[in-house]
């Protein structure tokens, strides 16, 4: 007991003391409060509304300004806020500058490679083979290159006076920089190239710091906006002098054509892809463009040169899938992917829309705040062209990557961001963060990049209409391509080589018929022959030449018909005994006298693309220009080569398109018992009072005028043609009378001689 009461004392003393000393110590000092940012901001002139507004958003931009961005972050007043802006703002400067240095080194490099290209020319001299278009094409290339010296100022003699002159005369209009025309040595305006808008030609950008900078930007421009299209024999001729004048075999001279491609591409890992197939992809030799040669090129390039980006002044194209005429151009400018989109949001063959939206390129990165400030107007046809456009933005190049780090400051923003930066507010500043950024790039490649142009509109009164059926176009396109697709998979485009030897045994049958071993040349239109025997024999002459391997187009007229005759017949057998491999002759031999239906379906479907454009125009009441009222005149060339009609070989058809069939039998109505036929009569024409916006329009088509009919036997085609030439010719169904001057189609109807009945003008 007397231990407890000891252990209790102690603990009573100790606490005790414990108390006194907490009661001695001073208190401690309270932190300070920081003053409020309202007081601070009300200090900063803000007002009441503006401090409550700015609680509740939590974002808010003043007009405060600095000279640079750099400058808010120096001796700061309060804590800093670094931006994205600000980064970017740095990286950008860097770029342009290191770009700027880089376009000095290549400024020395073009007047290099301009001096050279003009040494090779001089050099070259053709050879009396040379057709009459390449004569010019080279003509037409030292122009090209002339303008460029002058630009440059080099101090190289041109000693040619029409081409000192053309250039002259030129370069005072680059100088100029005003207005828009065409030189006369470049051709008469055509719906593909109009011509040249001078004011692309003002330097711009960081290049107007320096005197030879300005004069690089106007010499480069010039290569970058001459065309040399694939359709045009003289400029492709004069594209090709070009090459070959920077290509050599030689090989002491294999590094400056090294170097002239250096100068060319130097910015693909930059930029990306050349909008335009360049000096260094054109064929160099010029022995392709021989008559055979040059078809085969063409065909062959013809996809490869399309661009994406449209920088010209011309009309629409005749494809609907593309932009302009396929082509090749000295130097490429670079196909940036808000170029390529923006022709698509301003294409008139979808929309009709003066100007693009940068905000276009926001939303293609992922901006949802960008979509929904575009206007209400073109929101409904600009975001699903902006949807379509986003694979553009993905790639391997610097800007690529540019782009796809923009793509960062619009997408959702990191789980513990503060709460203000998922607000509307902060999306309008990352979307500004955006577009700021992005013309800032732009400005870096003014020169590079290739620009967007308008296409035009012709005035004139149009040449024509479509049927404004365009969701009939349309589905029978995509009913084309399927149909081809299936094609494909069976044996319809295989070799025929029952076929082909009756057809050269036919040959030889008409070479005996109509005595042509008596003639000096193997003639097809002689008195007597038809369609088919002529067609017949000059397929017939081609396959032989193609089998036998003579290269000579005339050998016959060498070799005689005779000799022609005595190997139509071998070969015939020997076609048919498989002596031969046919799969690239039947294909050939096809194609060379548009009989290759795989690749007419293509065609087909292109011409109903283009009739579904044209439609959709129409409607909107938009007129054709130049281009599309051109195609319509060459329309029916068009469709006859889809129905195997070559050449001018539409001008002279075959009366087969009367055909019927019997669909229905019934032997219980004695003798009026038979098969019921069905089937089309010879076209008719059909003329529409179309109204347009400068009056009604006098217009004719065509009809496939429908024949339903009984007749006691089943008919073939050539039965039915005969009935209708007889004085039993079925009459028309009761409902195609009702059709106004349908009535006047009667029984017995004489056939028509001739196409061309101008009596509807009386």
């Amino acid at each position: 007991m007397r231990r407890i009461m000891l252990a209790l004392c102690l603990l009573a003393a100790l606490a005790a003391v414990s108390s006194t000393t907490a009661q001695d110590a001073p208190p401690p000092e309270e932190p300070k409060k920081p003053k409020a940012w309202q007081e601070r901001a009300a200090k900063n002139g803000w007002t009441e509304a503006e401090i409550k507004a700015f609680a509740a958003d939590r974002v808010r931009v003043t007009n405060e300004t600095f000279k640079q961005i750099f400058s808010a972050y120096v001796a700061a007043p309060l804590p800093v806020f670094i931006t994205s802006d600000a980064v970017l703002n740095a990286y950008h400067v860097l770029l342009e500058e290191s770009v700027m240095r880089l376009e000095i080194a290549n400024a020395r490099e073009l007047k290099w490679l301009v001096g050279y290209l003009w040494t090779r020319l001089l050099e070259t001299k053709p050879d009396a083979e040379v057709p009459e278009f390449g004569i010019k094409g080279l003509q037409r290339a030292k122009i090209v290159v002339a303008v460029a010296i002058k630009l440059l100022e080099l101090e190289i003699k041109i000693e040619d006076e029409t081409i000192r002159k053309s250039a002259d005369d030129t370069v005072k209009l680059v100088l100029a920089a005003t207005g828009e025309g065409k030189p006369a040595w470049l051709g008469k305006p055509d719906p593909g190239f109009l011509s040249l808008d001078w004011q692309r030609f003002k330097p711009r950008g960081f290049y107007t710091k320096r005197e030879n900078l300005q004069r690089h930007f106007r010499a480069l421009s010039w290569f970058q906006s001459i065309p040399f299209r694939l359709v045009n024999d003289e400029e492709l001729a004069a594209i090709a002098w070009l090459r070959d004048a920077l290509h050599t075999n030689y090989k002491e001279s294999r590094a400056n054509e090294n170097r002239g491609k250096r100068l060319v591409q130097g910015y693909s890992a930059f930029l990306g892809t050349g909008d335009d197939l360049d000096i260094t992809k054109a064929p160099y030799e010029f022995q392709v463009f021989g008559k055979d040669e040059l078809k085969e090129f063409r065909e062959r390039f013809v996809n490869e040169c399309f661009p994406a980006v449209n920088d010209q002044l011309r009309y629409l194209p005749d494809d609907p899938t593309q932009v302009a005429e396929p082509h090749y151009r000295v130097i490429s400018a670079y196909r940036l992917p808000d170029a390529v989109m923006f022709g698509r949001s301003t294409d008139l063959r979808t929309i009709k829309r003066d100007w693009p939206s940068g905000l276009e390129v926001a939303a293609a990165l992922g901006s949802e705040f960008a979509a929904k400030q575009l206007p209400q107007s073109d929101r409904e046809k600009v975001l699903p062209i902006v949807e379509a456009s986003k694979p553009l933005f993905k790639g391997t190049s610097i800007y690529a990557q540019y782009m796809n780090t923009l793509r960062t400051l619009v997408d959702k923003p990191e789980p513990d961001a503060p709460e203000f930066m998922s607000k509307e507010l902060w999306q309008a500043k990352n979307c500004n963060t955006l577009l700021a950024s992005w013309a800032q790039m732009r400005h870096t490649w003014a020169l590079q990049a290739k620009d967007n142009a308008y296409w035009r509109l012709a005035t004139k009164m149009p040449a024509g209409f479509v049927e404004p059926e365009p969701e009939f176009y349309c589905r029978l396109a995509g009913l084309v391509h399927s149909t081809a697709s299936l094609l494909k998979d069976t044996p319809a485009f295989e070799p025929d080589t029952e076929g082909l030897a009756e057809m050269l045994r036919r040959a030889k049958e008409a070479i005996a018929k109509f005595k042509l071993t008596e003639r000096s040349a193997l003639e097809v239109d002689i008195d007597g022959m038809t369609g088919e025997d002529s067609r017949m024999l000059d397929m017939g002459e081609s396959f032989a030449r193609v089998l036998l391997g003579l290269k000579d187009t005339y050998w016959y007229e060498k070799a005689g018909a005779k000799v022609l005759a005595e190997k139509l017949g071998g070969l015939a057998d020997d076609v048919a005994a498989g002596k031969f491999d046919l799969r690239q002759q039947y294909k050939q031999l096809l194609w060379n006298h548009g009989q290759d239906c795989e690749s007419l379906w293509p065609k087909l479907e292109q011409i109903c693309r283009r009739l579904e454009t044209l439609a959709h125009k129409q409607l909107r009441k938009i007129k054709f220009n130049e281009d599309e009222e051109k195609y319509i005149l060459d329309f029916g060339g068009a469709l006859g080569e889809c129905m195997m009609y070559i050449g001018n070989s539409w001008l002279f058809p075959f009366d087969d398109a009367p055909r019927a069939c019997g669909v229905f039998a019934n032997h219980e109505l004695g003798a009026a018992s038979g098969y019921l036929h069905v089937g089309v009569d010879r076209p008719r024409a059909i003329y529409v009072l179309y109204p347009s916006p400068d009056g009604d329009v006098l217009c004719r088509g065509a009809i496939m005028p429908y024949r339903e009919f009984v007749h006691a036997t089943p008919l073939t085609d050539t039965e039915f043609q005969a009935l209708l030439d007889s004085d039993r010719r079925p009459n028309n169904p009761e409902w195609f009378k009702a059709l106004p001057g349908a009535v006047k189609i009667g029984k017995n109807e004489p056939v028509p001689s001739s196409g061309r009945d101008k009596s509807w003008r009386d």
